[in-house]
């Protein structure tokens, strides 16, 4: 497979068989097992054959740029997206973690910790000012993983116009290039109108905070991606 970029990937991404992840304060450690039950209720046990929905945002620390995506499968995006539309504040059409108080945060965590979601989260280094070549590399290792996870759909959060032209064109490069599904499906939408947008803001939002807000996502499914390149 032709890459787009040259990185080192800090945990395996093509999954032979399922597994979770145990998040602490430091590198994550896989215990490979079965997936336990959801708490959303009615939805479909995961198989090796299984495709997904890719639900991807942003968010920055002062030394690193973060890329996550919430892979939802395709068949329970609207199970899914109910759960997550009953757990959205009273006159809110989404959760933002950033603006949210902590106690708020410690609910919103512990509920999109029991989705029945994947979570890729590509890592790498980011100092201030233009974030493009950032986001760029993240983009790519974010579809070269969703090869291996049978991702056919990628809604992106929206940068507004002339920003999501820049991400466009770096996706259809990596579709070209053979680093990402071939018959890969992506839009941006505002988090306004999609909301499992809101899944991988917060969850992306705890990764870059780590600590015990990191720890939050100990029931989830969690790969972190990591990159050598700035």
């Amino acid at each position: 497979m032709r890459s787009t970029a040259a990185v080192s990937i800090s945990s395996e991404v093509w999954p032979p068989t399922w597994s979770r992840t145990s998040v602490g304060p430091s590198r994550q450690t896989t215990m490979r097992g079965s997936a336990s039950a959801s708490s959303a209720g009615g939805l479909a046990r995961r198989t090796d054959t299984m495709r997904y929905h890719a639900f991807i945002d942003e968010s920055q620390r002062k030394d690193r740029y973060l890329l996550t995506a919430a892979l939802v499968p395709t068949s329970e995006v609207a199970a899914v997206s109910r759960v997550v539309r009953a757990l959205t504040p009273r006159g809110s059409q989404r959760t933002h973690l950033s603006a949210e108080r902590p106690a708020a945060r410690r609910a919103i965590l512990d509920a999109y910790a029991r989705l029945p979601v994947i979570v890729l989260c590509a890592v790498t280094e980011y100092h201030g000012g233009d974030d493009q070549l950032s986001r760029n590399i993240c983009i790519r290792i974010l579809l070269r993983s969703f090869v291996g996870w049978r991702v056919g759909v990628a809604t992106f959060d929206t940068r507004q116009p002339a920003r999501d032209v820049r991400d466009r064109h770096v996706i259809a490069d990596a579709i070209n290039r053979g680093g990402a599904p071939q018959e890969l499906h992506y839009v941006h939408r505002g988090s306004r109108d999609e909301v499992l947008l809101s899944v991988p803001d917060a969850i992306g939002w705890a990764i870059g905070a780590g600590g015990l807000w990191q720890r939050h996502l100990a029931p989830l499914e969690l790969h972190v991606l990591n990159t050598n390149e700035p």
